[in-house]
C-alpha cells in the first residue's frame, strides 16, 4: 500500500525488523530523495517518523523521536515573509529544515511556509507572541499539515541503495 502511494521509479522493498520499525529500500537515489523531501507522511492517520539510516549504523538503535512537519505561519508583519525569518521562527523551538520558496509567488500572502523537525514528545505550538523594534506585540497562528495522530508513532527508517545494473 505505501509503495503504491510513493511510486517510486525503481523497486522498493520494506521488511520489519521490529514492532513498529521496518527498513525501506529504494533502489535508486532519486526515488529516496523525492520520499524525503515530499513527506510528512501519514499512515492510517499516524505520522510516520523517517530516518535515513547511514551505512553501519544499527537500524534497531537509532532514535525515532523527531518527524519534518510543514508549518503554516499566519499573522506575519507586511515585509517579514522571508527565509530569513522562517529560519528564526523555525529554530525557535524545533530545528528549521528548509523555506517553501513556491509559496513565495505573490506580493500578498496569507501565510509563510516552513518545514520543521519536531520532538514527538513535545507538544506541538499553535501559537507564539514576540515583541517588534517599534513596541508592537505580534501574534503568530502555526497550522500543521498532515499532522495525524502524535500519540501512536510509527517508527520508519529510511535507507536506500542503488542497483547495479
Amino acid at each position: 500500500m505505501l509503495a503504491k502511494m510513493w511510486q517510486p521509479g525503481q523497486r522498493m522493498d520494506i521488511t520489519k525488523i521490529d514492532e513498529d520499525k521496518f527498513l525501506f529500500q529504494f533502489y535508486h537515489n532519486w526515488d529516496m530523495k523525492r520520499f524525503l523531501q515530499d513527506g510528512s507522511w501519514l499512515f492510517y492517520n499516524f505520522m510516520l517518523a523517517i530516518y535515513k539510516l547511514q551505512f553501519g549504523e544499527d537500524p534497531l538503535s537509532v532514535p525515532l523521536n523527531e518527524v519534518e512537519v510543514w508549518v503554516q505561519i499566519y499573522n506575519l508583519p507586511f515585509g517579514f515573509m522571508s527565509e530569513e525569518v522562517g529560519v528564526l521562527i523555525g529554530d525557535h523551538r524545533d530545528k528549521f529544515v528548509c523555506y517553501d520558496d513556491h509559496n513565495n509567488f505573490a506580493a500578498w500572502r496569507k501565510y509563510m511556509r516552513i518545514k520543521v523537525a519536531t520532538n514527538v514528545q513535545h507538544p506541538l505550538e499553535k501559537n507564539w507572541a514576540f515583541d517588534r523594534v517599534e513596541g508592537e506585540k505580534v501574534q503568530l497562528t502555526f497550522k500543521f499539515e498532515k499532522r495525524g495522530t502524535f500519540y501512536f508513532l510509527c517508527g520508519i527508517i529510511g535507507h536506500w541503495r542503488i542497483s547495479v545494473s
